[in-house]
């Protein structure tokens, strides 16, 4: 179940994709000199273009992942579908509100069933992490939710002109400082406690990127750090902003529980 655990962790490194954000109280800044300013300029197009489709890469320490998803993010509702390909096989992933549904190679689950639910109450080490995962996937979804929880932590090092898929974008390059984001209420408790017992060597910093298109909503996000010597880096691409998307849960007879070993 280990290698289990760390492939669905590395895939809930998405967790910079789903969730809704509004602009309220502040005036949206017409350029971006800090995080503060990125995350509301950001926020007042995501807010109103609510749905997008996404592409994942991540190089990881089981190796590369690979895929495709949609999500969707309105104001009390969550909703994020990804189908990614891993070292040990196709890995799928569905949440719906507060419900996380796992779809994983049988040779890893032994459900005999396609999809495994989370149970975000479990008390094994497995349910534990997957827990930390929901947890973060509800509170972390869109990038502009994501400014918002590192702006205490973050600063913009770097503001250049480049393109994405062909179109042209402005790059912001961001450091964010651990030691403050882990102080912050940014971190869930689920995820402090996941951390906090494990043996992870956590870097100084963490590296973030965020790529804006001319209309404000981000068009591509760059994440990476390096852990106990274990490098991650993820990036996801956003197309098709404000197009239809179709998300939902799993037919109940496909979904197995999670296995207890």
């Amino acid at each position: 179940m280990r290698r289990f655990a760390l492939v669905i962790a590395a895939v809930g490194l998405v967790s910079l994709a789903a969730c809704g954000t509004t602009v309220t109280g502040r005036a949206v800044p017409a350029h971006a000199g800090s995080v503060t300013d990125l995350s509301y300029l950001v926020s007042s197009r995501t807010a109103a273009e609510h749905t997008v489709h996404i592409t994942y890469d991540a190089t990881t320490s089981i190796g590369e992942l690979t895929g495709t998803g949609q999500a969707e993010f309105t104001p009390g509702k969550v909703a994020l579908q990804l189908d990614v390909t891993t070292p040990v096989g196709a890995v799928g992933m569905v949440l719906v509100g507060d419900k996380l549904y796992l779809r994983i190679p049988q040779s890893l689950a032994h459900t005999g069933k396609p999809w495994i639910g989370v149970d975000p109450n479990g008390t094994d080490p497995t349910s534990k992490a997957l827990a930390a995962v929901l947890s973060e996937e509800q509170a972390n979804a869109d990038p502009s939710k994501t400014l918002a929880q590192i702006q205490a932590a973050g600063t913009i090092t770097r503001t250049s002109a480049d393109q994405v898929d062909g179109q042209p974008a402005t790059h912001y390059a961001i450091s964010v400082n651990t030691a403050k984001l882990l102080a912050s209420s940014a971190v869930t408790p689920q995820l402090r406690q996941l951390i906090s017992g494990s043996a992870a060597r956590l870097p100084a910093t963490i590296g973030y990127d965020v790529w804006i298109n001319s209309a404000n909503l981000p068009v591509r996000v760059g994440f990476s750090e390096n852990v106990s010597g274990a490098k991650t880096t993820i990036t996801m691409t956003y197309s098709q902003w404000g197009a239809p998307v179709s998300i939902q849960a799993p037919p109940a007879d496909q979904i197995g529980a999670l296995p207890a070993h």
